[in-house]
C-alpha cells in the first residue's frame, strides 16, 4: 500500500518504477512536464546545466531546507556547508533517453548527513545501516514528435531505525520536494521552447 509517497519495500519489487541502482525503495515520487519540442540530447544537456537555485522558489525552499543545518553549524567547530544543488549529487548513468543521480545520507539531520560518493561503483557499493540512499532519474518519454520529461526519487533505508527517521522527514518535506521538481520540469519545457 502507497500512502503519500510511502512505499513497502517488498511491494516496490512489484511496482511499475523501478531503478536498478537500488534493491528496493521505501519513498517514491513522480512528476511529468508537459511536450517539450528538442533533441533528447539537448533536453538532457539542460537538465545536467539546471541551477534550482535560479528558481526563486525552489530557491527558498531551499534556503529553509539548509537553515538547521547553517545554525548548527556556527554553535560547532565545523567548516560551513555548501549550498545544496544537483551537483551534490553523484552522476550514476547517462543514456540517450535518461539520465541518472544518486545521494547518500542522513537527510532528517540538521545538516542532512551529506555522504559524498565519488562514482556510480561506490554508490553500489555503499551499505552503512543508518544511512539513506536517494536516486533521482530524468526519463525523456515520446509525446508524437515531442517528448515528455519525467523525474522520479526513489530513496532506501537498508533497515528499520532508518525509515522510522526518514519517515517523519519525508512527510514533511514531501510537498515543497514535488513543488521543485514540478518547478524544474516547467524551467527545462520553457527554456528548450524560446527560439
Amino acid at each position: 500500500m502507497r500512502i503519500f509517497g510511502y512505499i513497502s519495500e517488498k511491494e516496490s519489487r512489484y511496482s511499475d518504477s523501478k531503478t536498478p541502482f537500488l534493491p528496493g525503495y521505501n519513498f517514491h515520487e513522480r512528476h511529468q512536464s508537459g511536450p517539450i519540442r528538442a533533441s533528447a540530447e539537448a533536453i538532457l544537456d539542460a537538465v545536467a546545466a539546471y541551477d534550482m537555485r535560479g528558481d526563486p522558489l525552489s530557491n527558498a525552499f531551499m534556503i529553509l531546507r539548509e537553515l538547521p543545518g547553517k545554525l548548527f553549524s556556527r554553535n560547532k567547530t565545523r567548516k560551513p556547508q555548501a549550498a545544496f544543488g544537483l551537483h551534490t549529487f553523484t552522476p550514476l548513468d547517462r543514456q540517450p533517453d535518461s539520465l541518472t543521480y544518486g545521494l547518500t545520507g542522513r537527510f532528517w539531520r540538521p545538516d542532512m548527513g551529506i555522504i559524498p560518493l565519488r562514482d556510480v561503483y561506490k554508490f553500489f557499493a555503499f551499505n552503512e545501516p543508518g544511512v539513506a540512499r536517494l536516486v533521482l532519474h530524468f526519463q525523456l518519454l515520446p509525446a508524437g514528435d515531442d517528448w515528455r520529461l519525467q523525474t522520479e526519487t526513489f530513496i532506501n533505508c537498508l533497515d528499520n531505525a532508518t525509515r522510522l527517521k526518514l519517515l517523519p522527514y519525508w512527510l514533511l518535506i514531501r510537498t515543497a520536494s514535488g513543488i521543485i521538481r514540478k518547478r524544474t520540469l516547467s524551467a527545462i519545457q520553457r527554456q528548450l521552447a524560446l527560439p
